[in-house]
Formats: C-alpha cells, sequence, structure tokens
C-alpha cells in the first residue's frame, strides 16, 4: 500500500537532501509511550517520536540522548536505559531519512516540551491518528526489545 502525502508535504524545508535521524521511543515502566504532535511541517499535526538530525561529529547514542533532552527534557538520571532497537528508511519523492530508533525507559512522566505543540503518554493499543509513517513499527519494535 503507497503512502499518503501529507497536505503540507511541498512545504519540507529540507526536500531533496537525505536526512540521518535519531528518533527515540520513551517508555513509561507500565509501557505508555511519549509522543508529540508536530506544529511545522512536513506532517504538521501528525503525531512523532522524540528526535532529530544527527549533528556532525555526534555518535548515534549521544544524537539520541540529546534529542530526548531537548524535545522533552528527559535526560541523565531520568533515562534508565537507552538501545539501539533498528534502522528505518522512509522513502517518498524529495523525501529521504535514515531513523536509527532507539528505546529507554524513563523513570519521570513530567516532560519539558520545547518545540511541539502537544504531547502525551499513550498506551500502545490506543496510538493516535495520524502518525508519521514508520512511527508504530519503531514504537512496536521498541517496546518489544524494552519489554520482552
Amino acid at each position: 500500500m503507497p503512502l499518503e502525502l501529507p497536505h503540507d508535504f511541498g512545504e519540507d524545508p529540507h526536500k531533496g537532501k537525505i536526512m540521518l535521524v535519531a528518533t527515540v521511543a520513551a517508555f513509561t515502566p507500565d509501557g505508555r509511550v511519549l509522543l508529540f504532535k508536530r506544529n511545522k511541517p512536513p506532517y504538521k499535526g501528525y503525531w512523532e517520536l522524540a528526535g532529530g538530525r544527527i549533528e556532525f561529529g555526534e555518535t548515534l547514542e549521544q544524537a539520541a540522548r540529546r534529542e530526548l533532552a531537548e524535545e522533552a527534557g528527559i535526560s541523565g538520571e531520568d533515562v534508565l536505559s537507552l538501545e539501539f532497537v533498528k534502522l528505518f528508511e522512509f522513502m517518498l519523492p524529495n523525501y529521504h531519512r535514515v531513523l536509527f530508533s532507539f528505546a529507554c525507559k524513563a523513570r519521570s512522566t513530567n516532560v519539558v516540551k520545547t518545540e511541539h505543540e502537544e504531547h502525551a503518554w499513550f498506551e500502545t493499543t490506543a496510538l493516535p491518528h495520524p502518525m508519521i509513517p514508520f512511527v508504530e513499527q519503531e514504537i512496536l519494535a521498541s517496546k518489544e526489545k524494552l519489554f520482552t
């Protein structure tokens, strides 16, 4: 089944570029996952994991930890573990992302958001719609790695 393009797809400021991205599925000890609602294109209004571009000179793990701290205020002792889960590649016309997905258990559910209009901790059986393509796969792969 082909992926549906978001209504604001043409507004992507990074169109035509390959982007390396670290994402983090942060879970509570009881298995709820933290998601953020995007407030900028592309995919404005869609739900996603904490994450962003890997900066020059950063390891994958450093990028994941930085993004989680920047987007959620979760860092240091609040991250009980951080594990690499899987590599995903997401390609659409003029849109190419390589996602290095991580998972962690968070000690606290207190989130200090900085760039998203809203956030919530969701049961994995009741994920919101719409989500950026691949997010559900990332969540399920991450939960399987952390909770089995």
